[in-house]
């Protein structure tokens, strides 16, 4: 191949060698890796010269050359050289050396070189209307230059048949295909009869329009011509048919076509499957291997699995049996493409790949993907979709990597999958705090990487590739670059801005989500579907954090007027919209608005039902128990966000109010969630944790948890939650000790193992849990200190409690009162007065918990005087309201010292509906002081509430008893 291509320009430079003075010039072959230099005479005294754009060729000649070094340097695919010898030839090119160079430009197929070979002719004058229009016609449709084609082609007198055909074919190429029927219809002004080529190639035209009504019309015209209907238009008639709807048409084609071959069933098949026909695809492939006994190829086979990917799609509602039909049948056309062998083949890789991720089969689609002879970017691209559409965002990180290593080139798609799986990183990264910025280190340094990258390749300015940035900086926390991308659009249109507002929307910046939208619309960039669905979602996620009807009021306000915008541009039906709406107005409080949106969408897809489900489990449990009943009666099939609304209902339900059917609805729930083949779904199985723990069934709430396949720091967090609540400390202990080293644990997670340590009272558990929250940077977070101090009190070391008390910069209440209640429980009762003195001086109003703390250190302590002097101050000072606690506490300060007169003024303030828990330390109190009087007072005062406890009988029993009182008893 090489000695072949360079003997030519051997013999040129033989009888160039015939001049003298040479320089030399580099040759486009040359540039292309194809032969040598070519040396031109250099001739210091030239008139006339000829510039070019590409390489100076001055001073030219004025002896010349012979047409065949020309026609040589054509030949060899040297056509700047050739262009630039022209000048050099004995006499004018004549049309036959423009002929040649035309024709080698469009066997190049270059672009460039093609304009200039026509501004070269346009310069010299020469005519363009005869054969060699045409064939400029033909080499500028062959380069992709459509609007240049054009202009030549009205030039042209007359234009053959073979000229129409070949700028129709590049309209259709360039996605043109308009111009290829405007083409059509001029051919017959022109006198042009059409052949079949031009009706396949006008065909495929109206494939890729989708106009079935000019496609039926031009069959007509091919029938009234008697063109024959052979397999290569039978072919096209089908695609078209197919294409556009007409799957009757298609099949009409294709029975009446009398030699079908391979491609012929190939075309029908996929007609099928463009139409949605993903079952009768199936069926018909295996009529065309079973009974034609058809051996499939490669674009067979694509197809064909196109079909199995599909129908799990049209199908997979049914749940867990379609996709084990749909899995049987894609191994079924697996063992069919390895007995044909094309199991190594690329395109066939790239189908299989699809359709095993489509199923969740990542390893046989691995498989299938190493399988392949060679690796193109599309068929990476399909493995790397895998892995995003899996969530498996650290496989697909590697893979990139991968790709590089083995010299794929990356394209647009490939950057914005891998962006991709950094946004799917951010979901399983734990933040951490920078200069009071929440960033996702690792994730944002792996997307930092990919930009730079993409930057490297020339990509930085793709608009799509920069959306998605700016959506996965969002989520890294790097808001910053986010609105740096932004600021990098000249004039930003819808797409960019609705990216922008949905960034400020992840990051919690909802106020300024919605100024960026009406900004938006002040600079008069009218919002599309996407933005108005951000935008509502802002004014959700607005009401979301008010948490009451006062700052739900703006939220409501904002969303109200978005409703009505959508309305005036007919958004309003749209499915999309409406749920965001019906999920704002919940989020609102606004129930009634939020049924209203629902009963007036045109249809229900399961987002909507599960958006009004979730919105009744806000506000209305038992609406959202009789919606999921309509809508399992409606034929919907529920998912797993389904049953997390129907849970979280359960959960609020169970929180709020006991109902005792509560337990088997639960459980029926989760065998629901079982039979559908639910049951590891994570967020499921953290509602359950957490659901069966609130209703005390603490071993269903173990065994959902050790079936999960693998545990979050969330999951963790609820089951150490359950077992806090039923007073499980060393099952939370041993729980926290097993998973301390395979989950980063979050500050809920400590304050339930601090917690656990409070209840078993182990002081060195405790320290060492401490010292664990300080390497994690937890140690001024509120919550954790004040768990720390209540457990360090609970494990008698109020010296340990104080320190951590005093590392707190600014104590809160809670703090205060942690500590207060610390001191109280260990009796010491200077060091709770001096805490009280403490907590006035910084500002903070005791409250009834205070009140509590003080009681009990001077009871515990016998300060009769002291008790009552604080309980009067801190109810006549601070305005605290006694409830239970406090009177009990001072009944038994008072019983205990024997006071009966102060005993006796606090009967006459309690009022009759008090506690029945209040009643019996005050009988306590006369049964140790023997005041039978009081405790007659007190049981007959008593007596006249509804309780089942017998000890008030007891205690009179005893009463009477000790002072020989029996008859008087009954």
């Amino acid at each position: 191949m090489s000695f072949t291509l360079q003997r030519p320009s051997m013999t040129l430079s033989s009888e160039l060698n015939t001049y003298t003075g040479y320089r030399d010039i580099h040759c486009i072959g040359h540039k292309h890796g194809i032969g040598p230099n070519v040396q031109f005479p250099q001739v210091h005294n030239s008139s006339s010269s000829l510039q070019r754009r590409h390489g100076e060729l001055n001073n030219v000649p004025d002896t010349k050359i012979s047409p065949h070094i020309v026609i040589g340097l054509c030949e060899h695919g040297n056509l700047l050289d050739a262009l630039g010898a022209l000048p050099l030839l004995s006499d004018s090119p004549s049309d036959d050396i423009y002929l040649v160079l035309l024709r080698a430009c469009s066997k190049l197929r270059d672009m460039q070189l093609a304009k200039r070979v026509h501004e070269y002719l346009l310069q010299h004058h020469v005519d363009l209307t005869g054969q060699l229009g045409n064939q400029l016609v033909v080499t500028f449709a062959r380069c992709g230059c459509i609007d240049e084609a054009f202009r030549v082609f009205h030039d042209v007198r007359h234009r053959p048949l073979s000229t129409w055909t070949e700028i129709m074919s590049a309209c259709n190429l360039c996605k043109q295909s308009e111009r290829t029927l405007e083409l059509y219809a001029l051919m017959f002004e022109d006198g042009i009869t059409p052949d079949q080529r031009v009706y396949m190639i006008v065909l495929k035209a109206c494939s890729n329009l989708r106009n079935l009504q000019e496609g039926k019309k031009i069959h007509a015209e091919a029938r009234a011509k008697d063109m024959p209907i052979d397999s290569c238009l039978g072919n096209s008639l089908v695609h078209m048919y197919g294409k556009c709807g007409d799957i009757m048409g298609a099949e009409g084609v294709f029975e009446a076509m009398q030699d079908r071959n391979l491609t012929s069933w190939t075309s029908m098949l996929a007609a099928y499957v463009d139409q949605g026909h993903a079952e009768k695809a199936l069926q018909f492939y295996r009529y065309m291997c079973e009974i034609h006994r058809l051996s499939p190829n490669q674009h067979t086979f694509a197809v064909a699995i196109q079909a199995c990917h599909d129908l799990y799609d049209q199908k997979k509602t049914n749940g867990t049996y379609v996709k084990c039909m749909c899995l049987d049948i894609l191994h079924g056309l697996h063992a069919d493409v390895r007995r044909c062998g094309f199991d190594c083949n690329t395109f066939v890789s790239t189908s299989l790949v699809r359709a095993y991720g489509k199923l969740g089969q990542i390893h046989e689609a691995e498989n299938a993907f190493f399988l392949a002879s060679e690796f193109d970017s599309i068929l990476c691209n399909n493995m790397l979709l895998v892995y995003v559409e899996h969530g498996q965002a650290e496989l697909g990180l590697q893979f990139y990597r991968h790709m590089l290593a083995q010299g794929i080139v990356p394209d647009q798609k490939t950057f914005v999958l891998a962006i991709q799986a950094c946004g799917l990183l951010t979901e399983t990264e734990e933040p951490i705090t920078i200069e009071s910025c929440s960033i996702k280190v690792k994730s944002s340094e792996f997307c930092h990487a990919l930009h730079a990258d993409a930057k490297k390749r020339g990509l930085p300015s793709n608009i799509f590739l920069h959306t998605t940035l700016i959506g996965v900086y969002a989520k890294c926390g790097a808001i910053e670059e986010a609105e740096d991308l932004f600021e990098q659009f000249n004039r930003p249109g819808v797409v960019p801005w609705t990216a922008m507002i949905s960034a400020y929307v992840e990051q919690g910046r909802e106020e300024t989500a919605l100024r960026a939208f009406r900004q938006m619309q002040k600079e008069g960039i009218s919002g599309n579907l996407q933005t108005y669905v951000v935008a509502i979602q802002a004014c959700a996620s607005l009401g979301d954090k008010a948490g009451d009807p006062a700052g739900w009021e703006l939220s409501l306000d904002i969303g109200m007027a978005l409703h009505a915008e959508v309305r005036k541009k007919g958004l309003d039906s749209n499915i999309f919209v409406s749920t965001a709406l019906l999920g704002m107005y919940a989020m609102c409080g606004d129930i009634w608005k939020a049924e209203i949106v629902f009963s007036t969408m045109p249809h229900h897809d399961l987002v909507a039902w599960n958006a009004m489900l979730n919105a009744y489990g806000e506000w209305a449990e038992e609406k959202a128990f009789h919606l999921f009943k309509i809508m399992l009666q409606e034929g919907i099939k529920p998912n797993q966000k389904t049953y997390v609304s129907l849970l979280q209902a359960c959960a609020a339900f169970a929180d709020r109010e006991e109902v005792h059917y509560m337990p088997s609805l639960v459980c029926a729930l989760y065998n629901d969630v079982q039979k559908r083949g639910l049951s590891s779904d994570l967020f499921i199985g953290n509602t359950l944790v957490h659901l069966f723990g609130t209703l005390g069934y603490l071993d269903e709430a173990e065994k959902v948890f050790h079936s999960l396949p693998y545990h979050q720091v969330i999951s963790l967090n609820s089951m150490l939650t359950v077992y806090i609540q039923h007073g499980e400390a060393e099952k939370a202990i041993h729980l926290y000790k097993k998973m301390q080293n395979k989950l980063t644990l979050t500050d809920v997670s400590f304050v339930c193992v601090i917690q656990a340590c409070g209840q078993t009272g182990d002081l060195e558990l405790c320290k060492q849990v401490h010292f664990n929250i300080i390497s994690a940077g937890y140690e001024l977070n509120p919550s954790l200190a004040s768990s720390l101090i209540r457990s360090y009190g609970s494990c008698g070391s109020m010296l340990d409690a104080q320190s951590v008390f005093d590392s707190l910069p600014d104590p809160d209440l809670v703090s205060w009162n942690v500590l207060l209640a610390g001191y109280a429980g260990e009796g010491s009762f200077t060091s709770c007065m001096s805490t009280l003195a403490g907590m006035q001086l910084a500002m903070h109003k005791p409250d009834a918990t205070t009140m509590t703390s003080v009681l009990s250190a001077c009871s515990h302590c016998g300060f009769v005087t002291e008790g009552i002097s604080y309980f009067e101050s801190l109810c006549n000072k601070f305005h605290i309201v006694p409830d239970v606690r406090h009177i009990s506490t001072i009944i038994d300060l008072l019983g205990r010292a024997g006071y009966q007169e102060g005993l006796t003024g606090i009967l006459g303030t309690l009022p009759m509906s008090s506690n029945f828990a209040v009643w019996l330390p005050l009988l306590g109190a006369c049964n140790l002081h023997g005041n039978s009087e009081l405790a007659k007072k007190v049981f007959n005062h008593s007596a006249n509430m509804d309780f089942e406890d017998a000890t008030a009988f007891i205690i009179m029993s005893n009463i009477y008893a000790d002072l020989h009182f029996e008859d008087d008893i009954g």
